[in-house]
């Protein structure tokens, strides 16, 4: 309770938003000449390219504190957060404003950590999901030791 005490306090102080507990937002990895088979259209996101959509959940301190990397690029943002652990939190009463600037911040500095994420993967989605988790691990490992 008293990190959810601190985050809310966190975020009033970054963005004068009261009762705020987490940021949500998503980003697309774009997938270049990956094998999409029958499933290419899946992948179109609404940018008109071939990508990966990650939601990602962080806090007040930048930190990422849920990361879903496995939706086709056309999977819309609400879709993917009414099916979610954090879509079903928001639904039983977990307070969420939008705080956007927080974890769109997250999502520069985990791109420019990892500049495959920004540049695209040349690998099948499943994969690409992997990768991307994989990095998301790193960069909250860095996180931790900074």
């Amino acid at each position: 309770m008293q990190d959810v005490m601190r985050t809310k306090q966190g975020f009033f102080a970054l963005a004068g938003f009261p009762g705020v507990v987490d940021a949500i937002d998503c980003t697309y990895v774009r997938l270049y000449g990956a094998p999409l088979g029958n499933d290419e259209p899946l992948y179109v996101n609404r940018k008109g390219y071939h990508s990966i959509n990650v939601p990602v959940v962080c806090d007040a301190s930048f930190k990422m504190t849920n990361v879903v990397a496995r939706w086709p690029g056309s999977t819309h943002d609400s879709a993917i957060l009414h099916g979610s652990r954090p879509g079903e939190m928001f639904e039983t009463g977990r307070s969420h404003r939008r705080v956007r600037v927080t974890v769109e911040q997250v999502f520069g500095q985990l791109k420019w950590k990892f500049p495959c994420l920004s540049l695209g993967l040349h690998v099948a989605p499943r994969r690409a999901c992997q990768i991307i988790r994989a990095c998301c691990v790193q960069y909250c490992k860095g996180a931790e030791r900074a």
